[in-house]
């Protein structure tokens, strides 16, 4: 785990998605696929887990286009969202099954996707959904 928290120390923020910020809480890493049926089972819990956690989730997608087309546009449209329900929402929106890729992602976007999975892959990550404690993976 030591790779994993090495990498997520230097991570943009650009490339997690953060809910909640509370100081008294514990902060959960999960890293995900907005493709990936178990993930979706888990996005579920995203409503609640705030109440209990912080949540810093990163996008590693283990499916291939779509997942990293949809992996984009969530980190762009998140960036954008006034508060944690906006970021659910959009997260909601590509974590549906029958959720359609509506706008155009360039190449560009998607060899970055593909390097930030790739990366974290290499250190370690197994599979998703992976969560870990975020004091656990920066020890």
């Amino acid at each position: 785990g030591q790779k994993l928290g090495a990498l997520y120390k230097k991570e943009k923020k650009s490339n997690i998605v953060a809910l909640g910020n509370d100081k008294n809480k514990p902060t959960m890493v999960v890293f995900s696929d907005p493709e990936c049926p178990y993930c979706r089972n888990e996005l579920n819990a995203v409503e609640d887990r705030p109440k209990t956690h912080n949540i810093r989730l990163i996008l590693t997608p283990v499916h291939d286009v779509s997942a990293l087309q949809k992996s984009y546009l969530i980190y762009q449209q998140t960036a954008k969202a006034k508060d944690d329900a906006a970021k659910i929402a959009i997260l909601r929106k590509y974590f549906d099954e029958n959720a359609v890729v509506d706008q155009t992602v360039s190449e560009e976007a998607m060899v970055q996707m593909d390097q930030l999975r790739r990366t974290y892959l290499r250190a370690g990550l197994k599979g998703v959904p992976f969560y870990i404690d975020e004091k656990e993976l920066l020890q």
